[in-house]
């Protein structure tokens, strides 16, 4: 995604519908990363890994090393869930620490993570289970 007119996320609802039309159906795990300037504005975003149909295997240093390249000052992680349910598995919650940590290190703001359902998605920064960096 790169186009001269940047799309801004204000909040989870414009990666949702970023995001529902292209992952939102599918049947496997699709973990998405979006990379954002100062003004959230997205820089890039692409599909990092693809799962089973319940797992994903996620790395930081993979996910982090496109974003220093890129000059992006923030992320926001998004994946969907082939059952349909948003709700947040523990693996998705001790992956969004370890990004999060990792991403601290780095001083690069992780903004959310937010998971696609099927007509619905979760957001992990408004649920306040995880304490997420900015905006």
């Amino acid at each position: 995604y790169q186009k001269s007119e940047k799309k801004k996320i204000t909040e989870p609802l414009d990666v949702y519908h970023i995001l529902s039309p292209e992952i939102g159906h599918l049947d496997q795990e699709h973990f998405i990363c979006f990379y954002l300037n100062t003004k959230s504005e997205i820089i890039h975003y692409e599909t990092i890994f693809i799962g089973t149909i319940n797992q994903t295997l996620i790395h930081p240093r993979e996910i982090l090393s496109i974003a220093l390249k890129l000059k992006a000052s923030a992320v926001l992680f998004a994946h969907n869930h082939p059952t349909g349910d948003s709700y947040p598995s523990k693996a998705d919650m001790d992956a969004t620490e370890k990004l999060k940590d990792a991403s601290r290190i780095l001083g690069i703001d992780l903004v959310d993570h937010i998971i696609i359902g099927h007509h619905q998605f979760y957001s992990m920064k408004a649920s306040k289970k995880i304490h997420l960096d900015r905006k």
